[in-house]
Order: C-alpha cells, then sequence, then structure tokens
C-alpha cells in the first residue's frame, strides 16, 4: 500500500501565541503560587521552559554539547533535571534524523498538506536504537496544555518520549495540533471539536503511513494512545462514543479497531466540575476552547458510553496527589465512569503512587515506570 497524502488543514489565521520564556526565579515562582491567570501561564512556563544550561550536583552550571531539560518541583529551591539529555545542535525535518546514545529523533512530519499552520499539523518520531526486527506496537502521545498552549518538541515532551520508547522498545510519536488564542481576539475563534479534529487526522494517517523513507518502523494495528491534561479529553472524545454532540469525531472501524489501550494522566474529563473547583479556569482557557457557558456538560466525556467499535480497549487513569493545575476529582469521576461502562478489568488507575505537581512528573522515573511497564505488560 502506498503512503497516503496528508490531509489539507487550511484554518483561519491567528489563535497561536508563542510564550517566552520568563527568567523568574524558583523562590518567586513558589511564593507567587495563586490561582490568577497571570501565575498560571508562570507556573506553566517554568514547568516547560525551553532548553537551558543546567546545575551540576556540584552546584556549578553545565555547558556542554548536551540540552538539559528543566522541571520544577513546587518546592522552594528544589529545581530538578529530567534523566535525558540529547546531543544538541542539530534540527532535523522530515527524513533526517538526529542520532543520540539511545535515540533517533525524525522532528517535523508533516501530516497535512496546504496548511497555513504547518508545525501545528506536523508530529516527531522518536525511535529507540534498540527497535525489534518485527514491527513493534506504536506508542502515541498527546501533550496537553489547556487546548492553547505547549508542543511537541518542548523539553518535557522530548523527555517523555524519549523514556518511553527506551523502556518499552517502542517507536513514539509525539503529534502536534491547532490551539485556541491565549488571549481574547477579535479574529476567527477556535473552538472543540476542532483541536481533537486535528488528532483524530493524525490517528487516520499514521494507521496508513509507510513510515520515514518508505520503512514503516511500527505495526499499524497495535497502537497504544497516551493523553495528557488536556489532550486525554481530546483522546476521550474519539474514544468514547460523542456522537450526539461532536459526531465528527468519529473514528473509523480501522483505527477504532487498532487502538488497544488509552492511559490518561492528569486529566480533564468534567468541565463543569473543573469551573466549580477552579473558577478562574473559565476565562483562563474553557471559554475559549468550548465557547460561552455557563455549563459544558454536554462535553464532559464522563458521560459518554462506549463507542462501537472500541469495546475491546483498556484504560490506564493516572493521578499525582501533588497536582495543583487539576484536581484528583477528575481522575474520580472518570474512573468511576469507566469502571461502569467498561467493567473494572478493562480499566487499571494508579491515583496514590505520583506525588509531583501537573507537568514535572512526565520528567519523573515513577510515571515513566507506571505507564512504560503498563504498556510492556500490553503486548507480552
Amino acid at each position: 500500500m502506498s503512503a497516503p497524502q496528508p490531509l489539507s488543514r487550511k484554518t483561519p489565521k491567528g489563535g497561536r501565541m508563542t510564550a517566552k520564556l520568563r527568567k523568574t526565579s524558583v523562590q518567586h515562582w513558589v511564593s507567587d503560587m495563586n490561582s490568577d491567570e497571570e501565575t498560571i501561564d508562570k507556573r506553566r512556563t517554568l514547568q516547560m521552559s525551553d532548553a537551558v544550561n543546567a546545575m551540576n550536583s556540584q552546584g556549578k552550571w553545565v555547558t556542554s554539547s548536551y540540552q538539559w531539560f528543566f522541571c520544577f518541583r513546587p518546592q522552594p529551591q528544589l529545581p530538578w533535571v529530567c534523566a535525558l539529555t540529547l546531543d544538541g545542535g542539530s534540527t532535523n525535518n522530515g527524513n533526517s534524523s538526529a542520532n543520540s546514545s539511545a535515540m533517533s529523533v525524525v522532528k517535523n512530519i508533516p501530516y497535512a498538506v496546504d496548511s497555513d499552520t504547518p508545525n501545528a499539523h506536523s508530529f516527531n518520531l522518536h525511535l529507540p536504537s534498540n527497535l525489534t526486527s518485527v514491527a513493534p506496537p506504536l506508542i502515541v502521545f498527546v501533550h496537553g496544555g489547556a487546548w492553547r498552549s505547549e508542543d511537541k518538541s518542548d523539553p518535557a515532551h522530548i523527555a517523555t518520549a524519549t523514556a518511553l520508547a527506551a523502556r518499552t522498545a517502542y517507536p513514539v510519536v509525539v503529534p502536534n495540533y491547532r490551539l485556541s488564542p491565549k488571549v481574547p481576539t477579535d479574529g476567527p475563534i477556535f473552538l472543540h471539536p476542532n483541536h481533537t479534529a486535528d488528532i483524530l487526522e493524525f490517528l487516520k494517517f499514521i494507521l496508513e503511513w509507510n513510515g520515514p523513507e518508505g520503512k514503516r518502523p511500527y505495526d499499524p494495528k497495535r497502537i497504544v494512545l497516551i493523553g495528557h491534561s488536556c489532550s486525554a479529553h481530546m483522546l476521550s472524545s474519539i474514544f468514547l462514543d460523542s456522537t450526539a454532540v461532536t459526531p465528527e469525531l468519529t473514528p473509523t472501524p480501522e483505527l477504532a479497531s487498532a487502538v488497544k489501550a488509552i492511559i490518561c494522566s492528569e486529566g480533564i474529563y468534567d468541565l463543569d466540575a473543573l469551573v466549580e473547583d477552579f473558577p478562574s479556569y473559565k476565562s483562563y482557557f474553557v471559554e475559549a476552547a468550548f465557547g460561552a457557558g455557563p455549563k459544558w456538560e454536554g462535553f464532559s466525556v464522563a458521560r459518554y458510553p462506549v463507542r462501537k467499535g472500541a469495546e475491546h480497549v483498556k484504560w490506564l487513569i493516572v493521578h499525582s496527589t501533588g497536582d495543583t493545575l487539576i484536581n484528583q476529582r477528575q481522575g474520580d469521576v472518570i474512573l468511576e465512569h469507566l469502571n461502569g461502562v467498561y467493567g473494572e478489568d478493562a480499566v487499571s488507575h494508579n491515583l496514590k503512587e505520583l506525588d509531583e505537581e501537573h507537568d514535572p512528573l512526565l520528567c519523573g522515573k515513577v510515571y515513566q515506570r507506571i505507564v512504560g511497564d503498563y504498556i510492556l505488560k500490553l503486548f507480552p
């Protein structure tokens, strides 16, 4: 079968803003932890900052050929570095690869043609050095960011993909998608389900894509999806039955069959409950992504039934006790719902072991172990 052509995906101009790295100290970040929008942006920027030089165990700044990825714990003066380095200095597009001691990365592969936001319609492919000759399953990690920020190449997303690929010996793909405006705009707005529709088109693309240079490095009939934060909602909107409100998110029978499991971490599942617990989120991102309220119960994935053709899907729900951005209530709501519609044998959960903050947990060894080992058990 020849590789499919990326789908055309024109979109109105406007909407995306790239956050600039803030020069804010850890001490200031911790002391300023309230829930107003400016501080939320500050916290997220620090959690997902650009690659920077890191401080070694002797307190000296490291300047070398490596990129170190900075994440922060929510305690004063406890910066920590993701347990990963990649060879620096190379940016690769399309069919070229960047080699490190454990990974090659093919960057910025398009999944839509004629797009006026090409970065939003592209993905990175992370290939482990110990890739087996028999086509392995494929891991898809979809980043979060409140439907309005973050990128496939953010340091923590690279760290997560690389760690999972190394742990499982399975390739990992990380797609981008179009985002809602960060600030109110007089231009075109960008609402749900458009972000999720991009991910659906991406999943259809990789189902038939022949891989870089015509060599597909994975089995397209064995796919595991990982959604973090808002992307847990996005994946649930596709693979639970949202037909009543978003029929355009219906997956093809082939795609529904190919997806064997969905892992959701720190997810958003009930928007009304979220706004009830975090009132500032209404103006911060909910209205920008879903339109004016006052209620959004139609978009609560914790009310959707099982999707026809996806009855076989296994679920893992992960939530950290240390997450102050999305509370435990969200994890409890989706777990209760999935147990009811799928049965407890199909649904696993880990709601107690993690204690890191919302985004830094991605860089942590505990998260990577929980997720990586769950995936390995799916394909003994």
